[in-house]
């Protein structure tokens, strides 16, 4: 196997299984350190709404609660349940990222959860 595909594009790490993400080898810190933003991961998870409401129902019922409420404070309490829905669609997740979504402001999200 050719030396570029065998290491992560980012550490260089040869002894973990590595993903094809933007036309690059990475390994899965790598990927998510390098792409993890939490406004992103909001929005892919709102995106993917129906998903992350079916792994995670009370997490999905506190997200819409506190994005109606605009408590953006504890937006922190359902953030591991955000990290481990993007870590489970990572590779999506990442190339979604690396193909620069417009993202809305936090609070344009929250305005437009209260007009629903």
């Amino acid at each position: 196997m050719a030396k570029w595909l065998s290491e992560c594009c980012n550490c260089g790490r040869s002894d973990v299984t590595l993903s094809l993400v933007g036309g690059q080898w990475w390994c899965r810190n790598c990927l998510f350190e390098d792409t993890y933003d939490f406004n992103h991961a909001l929005v892919f998870t709102l995106t993917n709404q129906d998903e992350f409401a079916e792994k995670y129902p009370q997490g999905f019922e506190q997200l819409w609660e506190m994005l109606k409420k605009g408590d953006v404070r504890s937006f922190y309490l359902t953030n591991s349940e955000i990290d481990e829905f993007v870590s489970d669609h990572l590779e999506e997740y990442a190339d979604w990222v690396m193909s620069n979504p417009i993202i809305p402001s936090l609070d344009d999200i929250c305005k437009r959860v209260r007009k629903l």
